[in-house]
Formats: C-alpha cells, sequence, structure tokens
C-alpha cells in the first residue's frame, strides 16, 4: 500500500491520440458506418479533497473521419466530437509509480459533417486504464474508452450537384478507442495524503535473554604454609658479678 507522502493537491492535464474504431448505425434504409481512424484526446481532471484517489474530469474528444451509407459508394468526411464530465477513480498498488484507474463521464456526442447540419445527440462512456509515473509531475498513460451515443431511428445520406449531405439516426452509436499519451501534474499547495491502515502483521520475535556469564567459583582453599619458627633472641644471662677481692690486710707485727 502507499506510505503518507507529501503530494501537491493540484490538477492534472492530459494529452492523448490513439485509434477510434466502430460506429456502425443501422437504420430501415440500410447502414451507416464510420470509418476507422486516428483520434485525440483531451482530459483535465481535479482531485477531490473529501475522497482520497477520486478526481473530477472533463473530457474532448474528437475523431476526423468519413460516413459512408451501404447503397452507396459515396463518402461524407465527418467529425465526431464527445464532450464529457465525469468521474476518475485511482486504484492503490504495491508500487505507487503504477496506478490504474477506471472512470465514466456523461455528456454528448456532436456528429458534424462536411456538408449538412450538425447533430447533437445525448451519450455516454466508460473507460479504464493505467499511469506510470517517471517523476513527481510527469505520468504516462494508456487508456481503453469505450463510447454509447443515443440516435433517433432515421439516417439517410444525399448526393446532388451541389455536393453530399447526411442525416443520421439509429438507435445507438458506438464506438471503441485505445489511446496513449502524458499526464502532466499542474502545481498547487502542498497537502498530506492520509496512510491506509497498516497491514496486520506477525508479532514480532521476542528477543532471547542475553545469556549471564557463569557463575564464578571461590578459589580453592589453598592449605596454610607452614612459618617458620619465630627466632627467639638468645637469652642474654648478666655477667657474674665476682665479688671484689679482698685484699688481706696483713697484721702488723707485733712490737
Amino acid at each position: 500500500m502507499l506510505s503518507a507522502t507529501d503530494r501537491a493537491v493540484a490538477a492534472e492535464l492530459t494529452g492523448m491520440g490513439g485509434y477510434q474504431f466502430g460506429g456502425q448505425i443501422e437504420t430501415s434504409e440500410g447502414d451507416l458506418e464510420l470509418n476507422d481512424a486516428a483520434a485525440f484526446l483531451a482530459e483535465i481532471e481535479f482531485p477531490l479533497k473529501f475522497k482520497t484517489g477520486t478526481s473530477l474530469m472533463l473530457m474532448w474528444g474528437v475523431q476526423p473521419t468519413n460516413l459512408q451509407f451501404d447503397a452507396s459508394p459515396r463518402k461524407v468526411d465527418i467529425t465526431v466530437h464527445y464532450w464529457h464530465g465525469g468521474l476518475l477513480y485511482n486504484l492503490r498498488t504495491d508500487n505507487p509509480a503504477l496506478v490504474p484507474f477506471t472512470q465514466v463521464g456523461l455528456g454528448a456526442t456532436q456528429l458534424n459533417p462536411s456538408d449538412g447540419e450538425s447533430v447533437t445527440k445525448f451519450s455516454f462512456a466508460w473507460g479504464a486504464g493505467l499511469k506510470y509515473a517517471l517523476n513527481p509531475k510527469v505520468s504516462l498513460r494508456f487508456q481503453g474508452e469505450l463510447y454509447a451515443t443515443m440516435l433517433t431511428s432515421d439516417a439517410w445520406v444525399g448526393v446532388g450537384t451541389g455536393g453530399a449531405s447526411v442525416g443520421l439516426g439509429g438507435n445507438a452509436l458506438l464506438q471503441g478507442a485505445l489511446m496513449a499519451g502524458v499526464t502532466i501534474k499542474l502545481g498547487g499547495k502542498k497537502g498530506k495524503e492520509p496512510a491506509p491502515p497498516p497491514a496486520s502483521e506477525p508479532a514480532p520475535a521476542q528477543p532471547a535473554p542475553a545469556q549471564q556469564p557463569p557463575p564464578q567459583e571461590p578459589p580453592a582453599q589453598q592449605p596454610p604454609t607452614e612459618q617458620p619458627p619465630a627466632t627467639q633472641p638468645p637469652a642474654t644471662e648478666p655477667p657474674a658479678t665476682e665479688p671484689p677481692a679482698t685484699q688481706t690486710t696483713g697484721t702488723p707485727p707485733s712490737r
């Protein structure tokens, strides 16, 4: 899914070219047929703020071709115009650069022959396609379109000295178109595109508890080392005190 990103809330302008085919009209006098030919389309979109991914769309398509009545070899140049307004819805994908879309439009078809009066009838269209973003401002666009124009129940082709003229009718005029072109984002003020709710994810695995270092064993008790016996200082005996020598005094000789 697309994440929340800043984007320019602005209009988108598209120009495309391609090939438009179909357009057979059944009448009581025969069939009228629009020949397949190149076609061109211009479209402008305005994003709706209250509906994410949805835009208001205005479209104009044109196909210069010719109209042929099956009972006559003569062809009449005619230009088919489509004028529609409607809604375009962008789908979400896992790739933000790749955006599929679908659209529906209501409006009018103008059939404008080179000779004769133009005819304008109610019409509607349905289309689908793909946008591929080259950068934030420019995208490639590929689109298929189906047009249905409501007509009356009569038709005729006349050829005279002044040229050819045509009147158009029938029940419905159906045409298809395959287009390719470029979409350009016009400037606008910055906005914030809300992000869709995140997809549910499995609960993250709980991290394994950190391994505790093994407890340290107390060091083995060493046997007490024998201390050498304390050396006692030799007892000092006091020197023997010799009594002083007594001198014998001689006895005086008797007189």
